[in-house]
Parts: structure tokens; sequence; C-alpha cells
């Protein structure tokens, strides 16, 4: 890959930021109101969850499929597709009227916004400078906890700002508009000539080789223990606070915390360090935060857990913010052009399968009748076991051996 970066002015970046911002405030938006719009229609409890969880089995396969277009397309049209595809679904979701109907549109959904993470982070990539990749991705990771913030707020607010089933089309209708002002955004800002790295066409074995590069393999890992951790967390953290008796507030103040503190870190002055020094200490770190984090509350008695949640959550935000930028810094030093679509829609595939096994593995731990805090162990120990396996990475900086 050659070492100048294509165009960066502000215009162009920040229209491919747009993109990552849009597009997280368009699934964190869904988070409080998708299964009671499910319930609306007449969906079982069964049925719900499918409807809840299909969104995120259906972008798995949307980031792999399109991480391998955007390596074999023109990118800038492809994720223009992406945000009016998506914009054009987020407007049906006004005419369905049948849980069936809803689970058909969540799964076409999940799909077509598979594009747009994969298809930001890879052409956000190829316009910075080698030794600005964890800056870059740091910036790019605070929007994305900046939205993990605001989406739910805007939507929650929204609805009961509408009221009725109105309420619930207006919260889609407003994600889809800003679909839409994305996509006039990046069509005009966004150049469409790319250099001759990236517009070359990538063979079926160099895609394939990426899966036996152990140093993308163990970021591919890592990423998967950090985001089963954040699935975990958000499905079973509300649960538990509530059954140790907690105002249910207490749970969004907690994730709040966790995202405002990653939101700091991504945009501090830490990730130009982590870019001088070494990705793999920064990850490794990370890491570790992580792992105390859940051990902070696998150790709290039941009567502290209400205590210790909020320093907890302030960790976890600081780990996720050295974490994030570190590994999607090392997908893009990692590849070249003409790979590193397929090398991100790997990383949001396993972003993806990471949050789902997280909270699908989560429901079923209080039927065991494990103790409130003692949940927290399983998070802990896979993120200590990704942690031994990270001290092996030396620099992961490209260029350098796994």
């Amino acid at each position: 890959m050659s070492s100048e970066p294509q165009t960066r002015s502000w215009p162009v970046v920040w229209a491919i930021r747009l993109v990552v911002l849009v597009a997280f405030l368009d699934l964190f938006m869904q988070v409080p109101i998708i299964s009671t719009y499910a319930r609306s229609l007449g969906a079982t409890a069964a049925m719900g969850g499918l409807i809840v969880g299909i969104y995120s089995a259906s972008n798995l396969f949307g980031n792999v499929g399109a991480g391998i277009l955007l390596d074999r397309v023109n990118r800038k049209w492809l994720v223009v597709a992406g945000l009016l595809t998506t914009a054009a679904l987020l407007f049906a979701y006004g005419l369905v009227d049948s849980p069936p109907q809803l689970l058909a549109l969540r799964v076409l959904h999940g799909f077509a916004a598979g594009t747009l993470a994969p298809g930001a982070f890879t052409m956000l990539a190829d316009r910075t400078a080698d030794d600005q990749h964890t800056r870059s991705m740091g910036l790019s990771g605070a929007l994305i906890s900046g939205s993990a913030v605001v989406g739910p707020l805007l939507s929650v607010g929204i609805r009961d700002a509408v009221g009725g089933d109105a309420g619930f089309t207006a919260v889609f209708t407003t994600s889809g508009t800003l679909m839409l002002l994305s996509a006039v955004a990046f069509a005009v800002f966004v150049p469409t000539t790319e250099s001759s790295d990236v517009h070359r066409t990538a063979s079926n074995d160099e895609s394939f080789s990426l899966v036996r590069n152990m140093g993308l393999v163990r970021v591919y890992l890592a990423v998967l223990a950090m985001t089963f951790a954040i699935g975990y967390l958000i499905n079973l953290l509300p649960i538990t606070l509530e059954d140790v008796g907690a105002a249910p507030r207490m749970s969004g103040m907690a994730f709040a915390t966790f995202s405002l503190a990653g939101m700091a870190i991504m945009a501090s002055p830490l990730q130009r360090a982590a870019e001088d020094s070494s990705r793999a200490r920064a990850i490794a770190a990370g890491l570790a935060l992580l792992g105390i984090s859940n051990l902070t509350l696998a150790l709290s008695s039941v009567s502290l857990l209400t205590v210790s949640v909020f320093p907890a959550m302030l960790v976890f935000g600081v780990g996720f913010g050295l974490v994030f930028p570190s590994l999607s810094a090392s997908v893009a030093a990692r590849t070249a052009g003409g790979r590193r679509g397929t090398a991100f829609g790997i990383f949001y595939a396993m972003y993806s399968l990471g949050v789902f096994l997280g909270a699908s593995i989560s429901g079923v731990i209080p039927a065991f009748g494990i103790g409130a805090a003692d949940r927290f162990y399983a998070p802990a120990l896979l993120i200590l076991v990704m942690l031994l396996v990270s001290v092996r990475f030396r620099d992961l900086r490209r260029g350098n051996a796994p």
C-alpha cells in the first residue's frame, strides 16, 4: 500500500464519519423501542425476542458480504447504496402490520446496514496516513460512544412527544431521514476517484489469506471478547440491578457512564500516545481494564453492587476507549487497500457476533440460580484469556511480524 493517504480534507473525512454517526444512531435508537413495537403488533415474547435478535444475525452476514464487495466494486457508491437502502427500509417500518412482516423487515434492515460501518471505516483508513490510524479511529469511535448516549434518549423523546403508534413511526422516519441526509453529504463530498491500490480487485486467495494472518486473527479474537462483554452487560446488568432492588434508571446511568468514559478516552491525546508507542500495549491495557471492571462487579457483595457499578462501568469505558481504536487501527495497518474492505467486514462481523453471543448467553445465566455478583465472572474469565493471548502481540503496526 502506498504510504501516501488519499484526499484527507475535512469535508471528505467528516462526510465519512457522518456515516459512522448515523449508522450507530440508527442502531441505538432502536434499542429502547423495538421490543415494545413488536409487542404492539401482537408479537409473543418469543417472537419479540426473535425480532430483536435477528437484526444482529443478519447484520453479521451483511458485514461479511459488504467487506468482500468493498474490495471488488467502487467503495463510494456501495456505501451510498447501503445508506439509501437502509433509509428506504426504515421508512417501511411504519407500513408493517404484523410480527412476521416486522421480522422480515428486520432481516433486510440488518443486512443492508451491514454495509455502513465496514464501508466507512475502510474509506477512513484509505484516507489516513500510516502514523495517524489510531487517532483517526479514536475520533470515529468517540462518535459511536456518543451515539450510544444520544440515540436512546432521542428515540424515547421522539416517541413520547408524538405518542401512540405514530410515535414508533416517527422514530423510524427520523432515522431514515438522517440516512438520506448522510447519503447526500457522502455523495457530494467524497470523491469517486480511488487509488490504484484500492481500486484493484482482490482475488479470493488474497481474501482468504486474511484469516491466516495471525496478527489479524488475534485482533478478531480480541474484538470478539470485548463485544461479548458488552453484549453480556447490556442484557444482564439491568436484570441484575433490578434483582438487588436498584431503581430502573440506575442501569441507564451506568451505561451512560461507560459511553461517556469511552468517548472521552477515544477523543483524547491518549490515542496519539498509543500511535507513538505500541498499539499492542494499548490493547493489553484496555483488555486488562475490561477484566478488572467485570471482576469488580463479580467480587462485590449484593449490598455493594449498586455502589460498585459506577466505578466499574467507568473503568469499562476507559478500557473500551483504549481497545477499540487500537484494534481498528491494527486492521487498517495490517491490510493493503485491495483487502482492507474484507478485513473490516470480518472485524464488524466479529463485533456483531460478540454482542449476540454475550446477550444470548447472559440471558440464560439467571435461570441457573447464580448469585447476582457471581454472574460477572464469565466475561472476566474470557477477557483474561484474551489478555494472555494479547501479551504475545509485539507491535500491531503495519510492516511488523505478527
